[in-house]
């Protein structure tokens, strides 16, 4: 596994419980050296900037619902991860906000909700503005928002770390200061070099 951010330490886990695979992980840096030590720490279902409603416009609503089941499955996952591993990455719950700062934002907002539980099966709703600044936060610009149930904010850091200790209670050899420098097959095998061999 070339990489040792969320992705890669995801991927030795799962080649581990799902295949009995030892992982080797090469990392350039120091474990989860980039952007999974370094942002924000807000996981929601989410694949993109586009709306439900856009998916459906763009490759229609059967690939728009395989889609989002896709994203929900990965959240779960997401989730199962940090609760069957005990990762103390201090999860919080609480959903996530789509904040409308403009009144003309509302119907828009009303109508993803909408579609999102009709069309969907999912528990979006949309809130007042008195809702949002009593339930999530006091944006003296709020018009109102769109909340889905699904959001949880998480220590990036301690996530990351626990995806590393988890890896290699299964077995995966994680080698930090390793740049993959060159990566040639022969005879069907893939053969990777770094400074170190």
């Amino acid at each position: 596994v070339i990489g040792s951010g969320y992705t890669g330490l995801s991927t030795a886990i799962h080649l581990a419980k799902m295949h009995g695979i030892k992982a080797t992980v090469l990392e350039a840096n120091g474990v989860a050296y980039g952007c999974s030590t370094r942002n924000g720490g807000q996981a929601q279902i989410s694949s993109g900037r586009l709306k439900r409603s856009q998916w459906i416009e763009r490759w229609g609503l059967d690939v728009a619902r395989g889609m989002h089941a896709e994203v929900s499955e990965g959240f779960e996952l997401f989730r199962g991860l940090i609760r069957d591993h005990d990762i103390k990455c201090e999860p919080q719950d609480g959903g996530h906000y789509y904040i409308a700062h403009k009144p003309g934002v509302m119907p828009v907002l009303e109508k993803e909700a909408a579609l999102l539980r009709d069309t969907f099966g999912y528990g979006a709703r949309t809130m007042s503005r008195q809702e949002v600044h009593e339930d999530g936060v006091r944006d003296m610009e709020a018009q109102g928002a769109m909340w889905e149930p699904d959001g949880v904010g998480i220590h990036a850091a301690k996530l990351a770390f626990g995806y590393m200790r988890v890896a290699r209670e299964l077995g995966a050899k994680i080698h930090t200061d390793s740049p993959v420098e060159g990566w040639t097959m022969k005879d069907g095998v893939h053969y990777l070099r770094t400074p170190g061999g």
